[in-house]
């Protein structure tokens, strides 16, 4: 009995084994023996290899607080083969998939041929299903750009479509869970481009846009046919087995001139397709990486300071169009440059509505405009650079230029051309450091004319002022200082006259400069006339802080080394001081009591539409001894620098003296423009006088009378005005009529 079930036993494990040994032997036969027969009847698999957009450094003040980074941001990304591949036609009432008419760059090479109508499947298949959800979506604006996505990738649709949405983290959430139940919908979190203080330093930081695949595969294609070091990455890109998937950049400012900073390394994605185009799986990953960190010379403290000043003026209602800009004159590094009205980069992340761009461009404020770096007519405070003009011409030999000059009030050219001062009765003889305290125009017409229009001229290109300063963001032409020659080629038949040089020389006529131009001035005269290289960047840096790359300090003019005397620059100095702190300174409104500030005030008219109108300037440095601030304040449509620029100066300059602040720095909104005239600025409720006593000279008007002289710039365009649907960053000369000071 027991041997019976013995037998059975081996019998079982003897079919068993010799199961087992047929089944490897088969496998065998199949996977090795006829590997090559057998593959040669599968379906042909091909890998193509997608590019992943790399991560954009951040951006930093020079103090390492960052202005600028990433956020995870939850998106919606389409899977627009899946959702083509799911559609069901019959169940949309239709018997085929829905088509358009080719739209994009390539109708040239292929005319009048149709296309799958994505948009309107995304519509059917997506859209509908999210509403139900509770998450309406308008694809209203993105259907070209949807379909330009889908049909310019091959297969069709291999890239996966970012929908320019962002989710909450309960709408994320809730995606998550059922997007199953939508075929095609992949919720993810991807990181994007954070302006961390809102509209902070805007015109400085600039903003991001969205990538163009269409620009950026002309680009290739540009670079392919080159004979740059990019020609061959450019080639593999263009093979039809390699997706090319650009960066975001950056469009303006900062973000614009950093790019090749900023951007990161981009990752690859290789992806396994079959013979019909279906996604199998990834084969390789490769992960971007981060660019490098720009730090800035800006100073977080300093630019809140200054934006602050702008927006609370007037008891909170700010100044509506004007400038703050404050530079470091031991080393030109810019700390602060604000202007009124902002923008939102934010609202530009991953693309501006349309409602909002056209709120930007329609605005007749224009926010999209930095009016730190356009130029506007300087008024008084150009009689810096004329003073020290006078001094480089003396050093030339020209005997001409005196000290002392007399003032009666005019001082007339010509037969018929008389310019007033601002003292009707006139200031008497003065030196130059009392001309600068009483901003005496009839002592600056005399000792500008001495020294000449070329010496004036001379002096401005070793202050800055002729040239754009070099920084890695839009800035206008800056100065137009005219001569015969500029005259001439107007073809009009002008002559260069005293008169016009007379204007010149108190920063009215044929000159503009920008209170970035203006804030360096007054930096100049701080450090006793050295014209350091103004900067805003101050550094690269890898995400540990290791320096890449330095933009050190640098002295491109010294003024005591090309004919300006160290006695004119502290006369010049002296006088600045004076202004904000003798008895009779046209700018006493700025004094401080535990701080000596130097400055210069100027009230420049302009003409708009047809109207004569005034900007206040104001330019100081403190303390006067040992200057660590060096700033320019402008404001559109203030009567007078004194009563206007000149309280905002002093705002700014009692937060920086105030000491290291420890406070929690708010996001900031848009500061509205507005076209309010300011007589004088206010804050909190209160007027910053001159002391009791004091005989007010801030706000003496001065007119002109000379048709011959006057009016001769067209300022009919002066307007900045939007030449197109986008950004438009240069600003133009407003240019003046009259003369003004104060």
């Amino acid at each position: 009995m027991v041997l019976q079930y013995r037998l059975r036993l081996y019998l079982v494990a003897l079919i068993l084994l010799s199961a087992f040994t047929g089944l490897l032997f088969r496998l065998w036969d199949v996977q090795i023996t006829s590997q090559a027969l057998y593959a040669s009847q599968l379906s042909p698999t091909s890998k193509v290899t997608v590019r992943v957009p790399g991560v954009r450094g951040e951006i930093k003040d020079r103090n390492g607080e960052t202005l600028v980074s990433n956020r995870l941001e939850y998106q919606l990304v389409l899977n627009l083969r899946v959702i083509v591949k799911d559609y069901d036609p019959a169940a949309h009432g239709r018997t085929e998939r829905p088509k358009i008419a080719r739209k994009t760059p390539r109708d040239d090479l292929r005319p009048n041929t149709k296309i799958t109508d994505i948009a309107t499947i995304v519509e059917e298949t997506v859209i509908g299903p999210l509403k139900e959800l509770g998450l309406e979506i308008d694809l209203g604006p993105v259907r070209h750009q949807i379909a330009n996505h889908y049909d310019m990738t091959w297969p069709a649709g291999l890239v996966p479509y970012t929908l320019p949405l962002a989710l909450t983290y309960d709408q994320f959430a809730m995606l998550s869970e059922r997007s199953l139940e939508i075929p095609g919908l992949q919720p993810q979190a991807a990181p994007v481009r954070q302006y961390n203080y809102g509209s902070l330093a805007c015109h400085t930081l600039g903003y991001v846009r969205k990538a163009d695949r269409t620009k950026d595969l002309d680009d290739l294609k540009a670079l392919a046919l080159s004979d740059g070091p990019e020609r061959d990455e450019a080639k593999r890109w263009l093979r039809n087995d390699h997706v090319y998937e650009p960066d975001p950049f950056g469009f303006s400012a900062i973000e614009r001139s950093m790019d090749q900073y900023l951007k990161g390394r981009a990752g690859e994605r290789e992806h396994l397709i079959d013979q019909k185009g279906v996604y199998v799986r990834d084969t390789r990953n490769e992960f971007p990486q981060k660019g490098y960190d720009v730090r800035l010379t800006l100073d977080l403290r300093a630019q809140y300071i200054a934006e602050m000043a702008l927006r609370k003026a007037n008891d909170g209602k700010g100044i509506g169009r004007g400038a703050a800009v404050i530079i470091d004159p031991n080393n030109g590094g810019i700390l602060a440059m604000a202007s009124v009205p902002t923008f939102d980069p934010n609202k530009f992340i991953p693309a501006i509505t349309r409602e909002d761009f056209k709120r930007y461009r329609d605005d007749d404020s224009h926010p999209l405009i930095s009016r730190a770096t356009s130029a506007y007519a300087p008024g008084s405070t150009f009689k810096i650079a004329t003073a020290f003009a006078g001094s480089l011409a003396r050093s030339e030999g020209n005997k001409n230029v005196r000290n002392q000059y007399g003032c009666s009030g005019a001082i007339t050219y010509g037969k018929n051309t008389r310019i007033k001062c601002m003292s009707i009765l006139g200031h008497g003889t003065l030196g130059l450091q009392r001309a600068i305290m009483k901003s005496c125009n009839c002592y600056f017409y005399q000792y500008g004319n001495h020294a000449g229009i070329e010496q004036i001229k001379k002096v401005t290109t070793m202050m800055g002022l002729g040239t754009r300063l070099g920084l890695p963001i839009s800035e206008s032409s800056l100065l137009l200082v005219g001569d015969p020659a500029y005259l001439q080629a107007r073809g009009k038949g002008e002559r260069w006259t005293a008169a016009n040089t007379a204007h010149i020389s108190i920063g009215q006529g044929y000159v503009g400069t920008s209170p970035l131009q203006m804030a360096n001035v007054a930096a100049i005269a701080a450090n006793g006339g050295k014209y350091y290289k103004v900067r805003l960047v101050d550094g690269i840096e890898e995400g540990d802080g290791t320096r890449v790359e330095d933009f050190a300090p640098k002295v491109l003019f010294d003024l005591t080394e090309h004919g300006v005397t160290p006695e004119t620059i502290d006369t010049v100095r002296l006088g600045m001081r004076d202004v904000v702190n003798a008895t009779g300174g046209t700018a006493r409104r700025a004094r401080l009591d535990n701080v000596i500030v130097a400055g210069k005030t100027g009230t420049a008219q302009y003409t708009k539409n047809g109207e004569t109108l005034n900007s206040a300037w104001f330019i100081a440095f403190a303390p006067f001894d040992k200057p660590q601030y060096a700033l320019a304040v402008f404001v559109e449509d203030g009567k007078s620098g004194g009563k206007v620029a000149a309280p905002i100066a002093k705002r700014i300059l009692q937060e920086l003296f105030r000491g290291p602040s420890f406070a929690r720095y708010r996001t900031l909104a848009d500061a509205q423009g507005h076209f309010d005239t300011h007589e004088e600025i206010s804050y909190d409720g209160g007027l910053w006088t001159v002391p009791e006593g004091e005989q007010d000279t801030a706000d003496t008007v001065v007119s002109v009378n000379d048709p011959a002289v006057l009016g001769t710039l067209d300022t009919t365009n002066s307007e900045h005005k939007p030449q197109s649907s986008e950004v438009r960053e240069r600003a133009s000369i407003i240019s003046p009529r009259e003369s003004r000071e104060r």
